[in-house]
Formats: structure tokens, C-alpha cells, sequence
């Protein structure tokens, strides 16, 4: 649920785990800061998906196939899955350089 992502978001050696998730399947896709890349820019408050933490979640395990995006619960353990979730949201509103532009619909921003 949104609410079990949020806590886990505010454990650093979650937050830790979902950086490195990241560099290591994302960033090819969506640059090293988010910016967007193949995928969409991931710090804006735009998104394809749900901006939701259960969206971003349920996005990042199905993946999107039609836009070449793996369903990463197939490689990632469940665990993963969740602290990259975490770490994709706190990517929100850092306003990289050359940003690719807002795809999808604006979200308001969570509190």
C-alpha cells in the first residue's frame, strides 16, 4: 500500500538499496539523476502511470513492455522492488539539468 511504501521510504538502508537498484537496471533508461533518457524524466510531477507510490510500484513490476520497460519482479526480489520505488520517489522535484520534458498527467504533489 502507498502508506507501507512511505514508511519503508523513511529507513536509510532502504533508500541506500533502492540507489543502487537503480544505478545499476534504471539509470540507462532514465539517466543517472532522473532526468529521463529512453524513459521519462522521473523527478517531475508528471506521470504515465500514477504518480502514486502503489502506481510506481505496480510500474516498475509489471514494466511496459510496449515502451521496452521489463517487468523488473521477474529479476528484482520483492524487496528491491520496493526500495526502488522509494528511491524513484524521492527523485520528485530535484530538477536535474536538461530535464526531458513532462510526459503523461501532472499528479499534485504528495505531501
Amino acid at each position: 500500500t502507498d502508506h507501507d511504501l512511505e514508511e519503508l521510504g523513511e529507513r536509510a538502508q532502504v533508500r541506500a538499496l533502492g540507489k543502487t537498484v537503480y544505478e545499476t537496471n534504471c539509470a540507462v533508461c532514465h539517466r543517472p539523476d532522473g532526468g529521463g533518457l529512453i524513459g521519462p524524466n522521473l523527478t517531475d510531477s508528471a506521470w504515465i502511470h500514477g504518480g502514486a507510490p502503489s502506481s510506481v510500484r505496480n510500474t516498475i513490476s509489471t514494466g511496459v513492455l510496449s515502451k521496452v520497460m521489463p517487468a523488473w519482479e521477474r529479476i528484482l526480489r520483492p524487496e528491491q522492488v520496493n526500495a526502488v520505488t522509494v528511491y524513484v520517489l524521492s527523485l520528485a522535484g530535484t530538477n536535474p539539468p536538461a530535464p526531458k520534458a513532462p510526459e503523461g498527467t501532472v499528479e499534485p504533489a504528495r505531501p
